[in-house]
């Protein structure tokens, strides 16, 4: 008989939006934290191990508070957004095909929402026209 070990697979983590308000506070945060650890005491190992516990317990915390949880899923793209969210959690809960249907729409539409201002960014650049195909 082979043993199976039943493996973990994780499928959620904290993330903060790149450039986002709640990373700004975050970065302040954690400074403001980091500016005020005393290190003048740090003469021996154990006050080391103290103020690096210290600064740890608050990175935790911060990154905690400003945080959210995402799923890890196969459609984690920048396109993703909470409306792809919100109509996929509508059909796992009733696997209804006319709730399949629309999540699928939403997916469409966005993407091409999405692409379209991305091709607008690009074309505004006064870049040529070559640079689209990328």
């Amino acid at each position: 008989m082979i043993p199976i070990v039943e493996e973990h697979i994780q499928t959620k983590k904290h993330s903060i939006v790149k450039d986002s308000n709640k990373e700004h506070i975050f970065i302040k945060e954690l400074t403001k934290s980091f500016r005020s650890i005393n290190t003048l005491n740090i003469g021996n190992t154990t006050h080391l191990d103290n103020t690096v516990d210290e600064f740890a317990s608050s990175l935790e915390s911060i990154w905690a508070k400003n945080s959210k949880v995402v799923n890890i899923i196969v459609y984690s793209k920048s396109w993703w957004d909470a409306n792809y969210s919100r109509d996929l959690n509508i059909y796992r809960t009733s696997k209804r095909l006319e709730n399949w249907k629309h999540f699928k729409g939403t997916v469409k539409n966005t993407k091409y929402s999405f692409f379209d201002i991305k091709i607008q960014e690009i074309s505004n650049r006064k870049q040529g026209s070559w640079e689209l195909i990328n």
